[in-house]
Parts: C-alpha cells; structure tokens; sequence
C-alpha cells in the first residue's frame, strides 16, 4: 500500500512540475464535504445499504489558474474523515488520506476567472472500527473515479476556487476483530463540493 501511495505521489509531483514550467501555477489548501450512498458486503454476512459522509481538508495545486492555456491539472493530498452508516444505525467510522488527481480543461478562461471541467481519479487509504463496537476495526483502501467542474476567481495572488463533482467509489479491505478476519468490499456514488484557497499567478 505505501508503495502504491509513493507512486501515485511521485507521478502526480512529475506531471504537476511539467506543467507547471510555463503555466500560472497556485498552491495553497482546501476544503471539502462528501455525502452519497452505497452497498457493502463482510464475509459471512448479507450485503447491506449505507450512507456516506465525509469531510476533508488538505493541500492543493493547481497547473493554470487563468488563461494561459486549456489544460490544468490539480492535485488535491489531505486527510478525510468518513463515516459508513448502515440501516440499523450503526457507523463505521473511518479516517486517512486522500490523493485526488483532477484534469480540467477550460470552458472559458480570462486573467481575472476560470470555468474547467475534467474528470477525476481519487485514492483513499482509511483505518477506522465500529461505533458499537469498537473492537471491530476495518483497514480499507478506495479507487474513484468521476468528473467535476470549477470556476476559479483570481484578484491580485489570490484565487478562491470553487468546484463540484460526482464520484463512483469502490472500496476493498478487511476487518480486524476477534476470531478470523473478514473480506469487506463494496461502493458508494457520491457527491462533493470543494472549496479552495490558493496563492500565485
């Protein structure tokens, strides 16, 4: 897992600093809420609906602020809070890190605004247990992908970044509880409102 995550990292940096050689590049931090729902399955166990719940904040950068050219990548690493909550009221209540890698290609583009559209591909790596009981925890690590659109206001070095977008998620783990251990799979569909601040131009 650490080395999947190190790769992810180092090829996001690579694209990141190629286009970032003759494009306005901004850096700063983010925001983020997730709500949506979903289907999970245990070994041994039926499968059950849940709704998903997530907050995030983190680091962010961004290839083009403006209007220097239509592609802009921006890559989004932070820590996230989620909560799986089943039927019957019980939560699995996880946290960790999140890698979102978003390509967006400008709808219009000026000095001053920005309106990008792109799809996006997101890495999640949690560790969490059961509200109920806390003696159940679950390692879990998550692909989604989706699509999102934003529109960037820049005054001076500043630019506030707003974007929203869906996402289908699979998630893939297992639990850690007393006697053998179980299999979890499952997937959530998902939307997501990020806001961002970041400087330079």
């Amino acid at each position: 897992m650490k080395k999947i995550l190190i790769g992810i990292l180092v090829v996001s940096f690579t694209v990141f600093g190629l286009a970032g050689q003759s494009l306005a590049v901004g850096f700063g931090g983010y925001i983020e809420g997730v709500q949506g729902d979903g289907e999970f399955d245990q070994d041994n166990s039926s499968k059950f609906d849940v709704d998903a719940d997530a907050t995030s904040f983190g680091f962010v950068m961004d290839s083009d602020l403006t209007d220097k050219g239509v592609f802009n990548y921006r890559l989004n690493v932070g820590y996230e809070k989620l909560d799986l909550k089943d039927d019957v009221g019980a939560t699995v209540e996880l946290a960790g890190l999140v890698v979102a890698n978003t390509f967006g290609f400008a709808i219009i583009k000026k000095p001053t605004f920005r309106w990008w559209i792109g799809p996006q591909i997101r890495l999640g790596f949690y560790r969490g247990d059961l509200d109920v009981d806390s003696s159940i925890d679950y390692d879990l690590v998550s692909l989604g992908l989706g699509g999102v659109t934003g529109i960037n206001f820049v005054n001076d070095n500043l630019c506030v970044s707003t974007s929203i977008g869906i996402l289908s998620t699979g998630f893939a783990g297992e639990t850690d509880e007393p006697g053998p251990n179980r299999d979890v799979d499952g997937h959530t569909n998902t939307v997501f409102l990020n806001i961002s601040f970041l400087f330079g131009k």
